[in-house]
């Protein structure tokens, strides 16, 4: 059993009308979020134990079937570009194509 948590971006917390928004979105999706985005704009969707420690396994756990206590924000995104998932403490973004690890700061999240 591993510990995990997942982080994704709160729309909420972005003026959509801002270029705030197409700025983030786009270091998002090419890997070059912030320390202040981690701070201002990501949220706490997913707290618990899952039977894997597979980055792999657990997006598709996240995108097929939902484990319990998984609520996206916006009740329909699913894992994606950009969301964070810490494992037993190790924290990783998840990319366009796999993860990487990371070493934000989620202290305040």
């Amino acid at each position: 059993m591993s510990k995990v948590r997942i982080f994704q971006i709160n729309h909420a917390k972005i003026d959509l009308e801002a270029t705030t928004f197409a700025d983030t979105m786009f270091r998002v999706n090419f890997g070059k979020v912030t320390q202040e985005d981690i701070d201002n704009v990501y949220a706490l969707v997913f707290e618990g134990t899952m039977n894997t420690c597979d980055l792999e396994e657990i997006f598709h756990l996240c995108n097929d079937k939902r484990p319990v206590g998984y609520y996206p924000l916006g009740g329909m995104n699913s894992m994606s570009v950009g969301d964070l998932v810490e494992v037993d403490g190790t924290l990783y973004q998840c990319n366009m194509i796999g993860f990487s690890k990371s070493d934000f700061d989620i202290s305040n999240l």
